[in-house]
């Protein structure tokens, strides 16, 4: 692998870490930043629903505290208990019928959303009712067995006040759901301290108009009322809800997009667990009663004991993020091509001289000592271009000096060889004169002895 290839693989590599760790922490921040903006946007949603579930409750409250205030249905209800303690039977059957019938033509006729109002003794039996049927229930017997109201709390008020049962569903009552309201009956007297008389009896009415509290919580009642918006967190998020759960973990306002909810659905959520078990409200991401990821917040109404829940599943307030992220990525990756291409052009530039330098290298392998790397920068690569070269030159003036030296040697040998020669040429002639003295002196030996 090339130096070149290697370059450009390891700088295109560092290019797209980069690129996705930064795509990463972007993407991580965002996400943490949409989900705690949404948390605490669901708190303060949370807060202005309380509200408007109050701003309910003391709908219903006045017409109650208005109802039990009126003129005959005090007197007549102060001689229904006078007659009934001195046990003139006539006139209490003849005073509570009449204040039964005051009751149904009346007075619910002004509030279509009241379909029962009874009179209470101080015992809690019905003593007037707008249903005949209902007079002798015991009222304060279903209190204590099913909460179905606060009849104790009201009989024992000292001054005109209402009391908001939780919704409750009663068969023998209504086929819908209902709200109870109670608030004891004041005569016109006055007491010593100048605060109105009580009188033993509580006034007692039953309001089917949970679907009005789940319009007023989803801001749909605002806006039948002729305001221009009310539905401006349900239009933005289609998965967001406001609902309100009892202590019997039943939901008891219509969920989004489902009436029968009431008193049916069961919410087992962690909203709901820590309002009624720890009173503590809470804001943050848990999994709903549908099995889904939400973020939401919650209220404790710890008087009515109700959990308000506002939440929207995490997908959709998440969802925009999605898109980011896959315009991220799309423009990591053409950053990252456009870096490797710039890498790569630039790279050609950047190992050029480096590039220069091994073309010379490999001449120089092949026998070609005169080439020479062209010195085109003042860095390190030119510098190192300038020691090859350098190099170079000194390689090639020991070669030159080596083949004078070569030459010389040669010349040397050259005349060695002759004086060799020379010399074998005289020993050859010196050893031929001596073998012919000693064959002469020989031969001069012979002749003489002879």
């Amino acid at each position: 692998m090339t130096l070149r290839v290697k370059f450009v693989l390891f700088f295109t590599a560092l290019v797209f870490l980069l690129i996705g760790g930064l795509m990463y922490y972007i993407s991580s921040y965002t996400n943490s930043y949409l989900k705690r903006d949404a948390i605490n946007n669901f708190r303060v949603i949370a807060e202005l629903a309380e509200s408007t579930y109050f701003t309910f409750t003391d709908l219903v409250k006045t017409r109650t505290i208005d109802w039990s205030s009126d003129g005959y249905i005090r007197t007549t209800t102060e001689k229904i208990i006078a007659a009934g303690a001195s046990g003139n039977s006539e006139e209490y059957q003849a005073d509570a019928k009449a204040l039964g019938d005051y009751l149904r033509e009346e007075k619910m006729k002004y509030d279509p959303d009241v379909i029962i109002a009874d009179i209470l003794d101080g015992n809690g039996i019905v003593i007037a009712s707008s249903r005949d049927s209902r007079v002798g229930i015991d009222e304060k017997e279903e209190e204590e067995r099913l909460g179905a109201h606060r009849f104790s709390n009201a009989i024992s008020s000292k001054q005109p006040e209402a009391f908001v049962s939780q919704v409750v569903f009663e068969a023998d009552e209504s086929d819908k759901p209902m709200i109870h309201v109670v608030a004891r009956i004041f005569v016109s007297d006055k007491n010593a301290d100048g605060s109105p008389a009580p009188l033993d009896a509580v006034f007692f009415l039953h309001f089917s108009n949970t679907d009005m509290l789940g319009e007023i919580l989803s801001g749909r009642r605002q806006m039948a009322q002729g305001a221009l918006s009310g539905q401006a967190l349900y239009e933005r998020y289609k998965t967001a809800n406001i609902y309100l759960v009892n202590n019997q973990h039943l939901m008891i306002s219509p969920a989004r997009g489902d009436q029968s909810a009431i008193l049916r659905q069961r919410v087992d959520t962690a909203p709901v667990h820590n309002c009624l078990n720890n009173q503590k409200e809470i804001a943050d991401e848990y999994v709903n009663y549908n099995g889904r990821t939400v973020i939401g917040a919650s209220m404790c109404l710890t008087g009515e004991r109700l959990t308000l829940v506002a939440e929207v599943e995490s997908e959709e307030v998440l969802k925009s993020i999605s898109l980011v992220r896959r315009t991220m990525a799309l423009s990591g990756i053409a950053a990252g091509l456009i870096g490797a291409l710039a890498l790569i052009f630039g790279g050609n530039w950047f190992l050029g001289s480096l590039i220069n330098i091994t073309d010379a290298a490999r001449e120089v392998a092949r026998g070609n000592l005169g080439t020479r790397a062209p010195v085109k920068t003042k860095d390190e690569i030119g510098n190192l271009a300038k020691t090859f070269n350098q190099m170079l030159d000194g390689i090639h003036q020991s070669n030159e000096k080596l083949f004078e030296s070569n030459r010389k040697i040669s010349e040397s040998s050259r005349v060695l060889s002759d004086k060799v020669a020379e010399l074998e040429r005289f020993k050859k002639l010196t050893v031929g004169r001596e073998l012919k003295m000693v064959e002469m002196k020989k031969k001069i030996k012979e002749l003489g002895g002879g």
